[in-house]
Parts: structure tokens; C-alpha cells; sequence
């Protein structure tokens, strides 16, 4: 993850803006009985100021299939962002050993899991580099969204992949 360009972050985010916008603005069939309306503050910047927005989440059960579990995330950092912030802390001949500790978190299947890995990783990285096990401590929810778009394209992306597991 190291080396990536502002312009290749960019491209990375209007491929994921044009999955997403696809995936909410998809045709939807069927028989809707029940729906659950959730609402979630975020802060965004606008205007050269800090507001809050409602991220609203619908989530529905058809007539053919019923929600086995109960849709939950937590609002994350950008892996590609944290990645960047994180390998600065890190001297060069280690960022091979680091970037695979912290992508191995990703690979876990369940959100506890994932959680349980994280703080391992911080803690073995304690002592080595403690700058980078303090950036892990604080890193877990986003504080303020720089637009509007970044909070539909991680929402949406959140959405999207809940969606193709329940499918």
C-alpha cells in the first residue's frame, strides 16, 4: 500500500462511486412487508464548516428470503488512508512486515474478530514502534467526513457488500 499517488486515489474513488451510486439507485422489486429505518449522525465538512448529516439506512425483507442477522458497522478509516498514516511511523526496511500485520485484520470473517486481531497487532507492535501502535489505538471511527460524497461512498460501499453477502 505504499507509493500510492493522489491520482490513483482519486481513480480508486470514482470506480467505487460508480459501483455504489449503480447499486442505490437499482430497481427494486418485489413485496417489501417489513422495513427498518435507521438513522446515524456523521460530521462532513460544507462550506468551510463543520455540520452534521443523517446517514439513513433502509434495511427491508422481502417476501422471499428473511435477514438471518441484524446489519451492523462501524464507520472506518480508509484502509488505503491508514495505510499511508500508518507507514510513515514505520522505517522503510519494515513496511513489507507491518502492511501484511495490519491486512492480515481485513481477512478476519467476523467483526469481533477483526477487532480481537487489531488490538493484537497494536500490541505486538507496541514496543518496536510505538508511534504506529498509538495511531492504531486512535484509528478506529472517522471523526468528521471531508464531503458528503465520502460518507455516501463508504456507507454505500458498507451497504453494498452486506448486500452480496445476504444474496
Amino acid at each position: 500500500m505504499s507509493g500510492i499517488s493522489k491520482s490513483q486515489v482519486s481513480a480508486l474513488c470514482k470506480d467505487i462511486d460508480i459501483r455504489v451510486n449503480s447499486f442505490l439507485d437499482r430497481p427494486r422489486e418485489g413485496e417489501w412487508p417489513y422495513i427498518w429505518l435507521h438513522a446515524t449522525y456523521l460530521k462532513t465538512r460544507e462550506n468551510r464548516r463543520v455540520v452534521s448529516v443523517a446517514a439513513i439506512i433502509a434495511t427491508g425483507v422481502n417476501t422471499k428470503a428473511a435477514i438471518a442477522q441484524v446489519f451492523k458497522a462501524s464507520w472506518q478509516r480508509c484502509r488505503v488512508h491508514f495505510m499511508r498514516n500508518a507507514l510513515a511511523h514505520v522505517p522503510k526496511a519494515q513496511h513489507q512486515m507491518v502492511a501484511a500485520a495490519i491486512r492480515s485484520v481485513f481477512a478476519q470473517n467476523t467483526q469481533a474478530e477483526g477487532s480481537k486481531t487489531w488490538r493484537h497487532r497494536a500490541d505486538q507492535l507496541r514496543a518496536r514502534l510505538p508511534k504506529l501502535a498509538a495511531l492504531m489505538d486512535e484509528a478506529d471511527v472517522v471523526g468528521i467526513f471531508p464531503n458528503e460524497a465520502s460518507i455516501m461512498r463508504l456507507v454505500g460501499t458498507i451497504l453494498l457488500e452486506q448486500n452480496d453477502e445476504w444474496q
